[in-house]
């Protein structure tokens, strides 16, 4: 039986590509980067990243993509979610890549761009697999998982499914004092379909409330 929670990566790939894409891998992965998904899983016909790091892969924005309209049946998107100014270690490279990054709403702006895009070079019936998690900056959660499914409502996609990546140890910080939120030892893969959503989200009776997408300038 294939549940929503796994601590394997390649699992949770595997089974999107069973039940979902029923394909032996995805058509597009715009943010390559070193093809860290592709241990096990066949790698893209179409591999694309804004600073590609081999020959096999072309540079791409996101967010402007040279395929054509409706030419792809399934994208794997897995973006950056960190923020802010670089830092030593692991977090300090990923920020390095994306340093244009500085705060959240600007990441989200991103992430909205991007599945734009997405939307335009699936084909009806395509999918979009989402990998996210949520970030804390300024000391407040951020959860984006939920603008991410927001954003993909007003796009026209339908959430059909999720599935939730555990890790079994994460570094400890060594300077953090006073912790006023859950250590997030999970992320998601959401599974978005470019088809009519089949739920009614935000909608209470006859007064259909749809969700927007705004920058903090307007």
């Amino acid at each position: 039986m294939i549940t929503t929670l796994s601590y394997d990566q390649d699992e949770i790939l595997w089974n999107i590509l069973k039940m979902h894409v029923k394909a032996p891998t995805f058509d597009l992965d715009p943010c390559y980067g070193n093809g860290r998904f592709y241990k096990k899983i066949i790698k893209p016909p179409h591999r694309f990243d804004i600073a590609p790091m081999d020959d096999t892969v072309k540079a791409a924005d996101c967010t402007d993509l040279p395929l054509e309209d409706g030419s792809i049946s399934s994208v794997i998107f897995d973006p950056p979610f960190i923020c802010g100014h670089r830092s030593k270690g692991k977090a300090g490279i990923i920020k390095s890549r994306f340093a244009s990054f500085r705060k959240v709403p600007e990441l989200w702006d991103f992430y909205h761009a991007s599945m734009q895009e997405f939307n335009r070079v699936l084909a009806p019936g395509g999918w979009l697999v989402f990998k996210c998690q949520d970030t804390v900056e300024d000391h407040k959660n951020f959860f984006s998982h939920c603008e991410i499914m927001n954003m993909a409502l007003e796009l026209g996609y339908y959430p059909k499914d999720m599935f939730v990546l555990a890790a079994k140890h994460r570094i400890q910080r060594a300077n953090q004092k006073n912790q006023v939120h859950a250590r997030k030892f999970h992320c998601y893969f959401w599974v978005f379909q470019k088809a009519p959503c089949k739920v009614k989200y935000g909608e209470r009776g006859d007064s259909p409330s749809k969700p927007t997408h705004k920058r903090d300038d307007e």
